[in-house]
């Protein structure tokens, strides 16, 4: 008899938690938009504090963009590579020449000159897209 009225109490208990399971999903349901929204602003505003840490973090600053076609940047390096290593590009594209000429391992790069540099360019203008700062020390 004593098991009986355990198995039926644990009948119950299932009963019960079911019960309260399908009330509370009711509940987050009727507000499951209003959760994703809020999901995609926190992971939006964490992906912003952290692409501002990782400024802080190297001093970076966020490049002037101005009608002119120019290039301008004095002493920037890549921010992922140790700053004490890294020889920081100064270069001057668009006002008084447009064009670049760089000797590399005996082939001649023309354009934005050499793959460090050119690289360098392109990331700094994937980095403008994305309001992420890169290192300078004048723009």
């Amino acid at each position: 008899e004593i098991n009986n009225e355990l198995r039926l109490l644990a009948a119950k208990e299932k009963e019960e938690i079911e019960r309260i399971i399908t009330i509370l999903s009711a509940k987050v349901g009727a507000v499951s938009d209003a959760i994703k929204l809020n999901y995609e602003i926190i992971t939006d505003l964490a992906f912003i504090f952290a692409k501002a840490q990782l400024s802080f973090s190297y001093n970076g600053m966020s490049p002037k963009i101005t009608e002119e076609r120019e290039i301008n940047l004095i002493a920037a390096r890549h921010p992922l590579l140790p700053k004490e290593t890294v020889v920081p590009t100064t270069v001057n594209l668009g006002r008084d020449f447009d064009t670049l000429i760089i000797a590399v391992d005996h082939h001649y790069i023309v354009a934005f000159g050499g793959e460090v540099f050119g690289q360098r360019v392109a990331n700094l203008a994937i980095a403008h897209n994305k309001n992420a700062h890169r290192d300078f020390t004048s723009i």
